[in-house]
């Protein structure tokens, strides 16, 4: 499969350096042969593919689909997606932070729910984004600019299928049980409370030293898992929390 690809490299950047975003079908193809059916518009997971930022349009990216046909030429589909921001490999963690996760941090601090969830193909760096994100965010909560006083505890599992696990209890199991609210709670997960940065950061990276990881052809120590930090940020003057995940 590699060698097709390698082969057929100059093909592909031809259709690729071609396509026109604004064209109705998104399938582009080389020579059909006789029984090739090449107006088939179909999404799959086909690797690999190739993302490019569209030149004049902000916020959007056209995904090229380099499709091998099994019976003709190399076909190119593409999709397009708009999105609110669009970062590229030369985009810095600090500056994903400040635009998408900074003001999650006052909002939970003043009782809100935050959430920041990364999504995305095995090895494509959430992992390596998400840590750095971690201690971003535990530099802003302890750095003594937000207005009042709160006592800040810390929470890490991994859901691994349908288990999950406490990462900062040696993986011990854990149970996900929804309460008489509709709350979820994660029922036998410790909770540590933090007083300054460095204490979160040794949280983080302790953690990390438990995620279930296996080597991929990208990444050598890919997470298998799915891991979720709870800040729970208790406001005692009004006896209520803001949390952040």
């Amino acid at each position: 499969m590699e060698r097709f690809y390698l082969k057929n490299a100059a093909k592909y950047q031809s259709l690729v350096d071609a396509f026109d975003p604004n064209a109705k079908i998104r399938v582009s193809t080389g020579e059909a042969g006789p029984n090739m059916v090449n107006k088939t518009f179909v999404k799959r997971r086909s690797i690999p593919v190739c993302h490019i930022p569209r030149a004049l349009q902000r916020n959007v990216v056209d995904i090229h689909d380099l499709y091998n046909h099994p019976r003709g030429s190399p076909i190119l589909k593409s999709f397009d997606y708009e999105v609110d921001y669009l970062f590229d490999s030369g985009s810095t963690t600090e500056v994903i932070y400040d635009n998408l996760v900074a003001d999650l941090v006052p909002f939970s601090w003043n009782g809100g729910i935050g959430t920041l969830f990364a999504y995305g193909q095995t090895g494509s760096g959430k992992t390596f984004t998400v840590s750095r994100i971690e201690k971003l965010v535990a530099e802003t909560l302890m750095d003594g600019n937000l207005e009042g006083e709160r006592e800040i505890y810390m929470t890490i599992i991994d859901l691994a299928g349908n288990s999950a696990f406490d990462l900062l209890n040696e993986r011990t199991p854990i149970s996900l049980l929804e309460d008489s609210f509709g709350v979820t709670q994660m029922v036998g997960a410790d909770e540590y409370q933090v007083y300054d940065r460095e204490d979160m950061k040794e949280l983080v990276e302790r953690a990390t030293a438990f995620r279930r990881t296996a080597p991929t052809l990208k990444n050598d120590a890919s997470s298998r898992s799915h891991a979720i930090c709870r800040i729970r940020i208790y406001d005692p003057a009004t006896n209520s929390d803001g949390l952040l995940y």
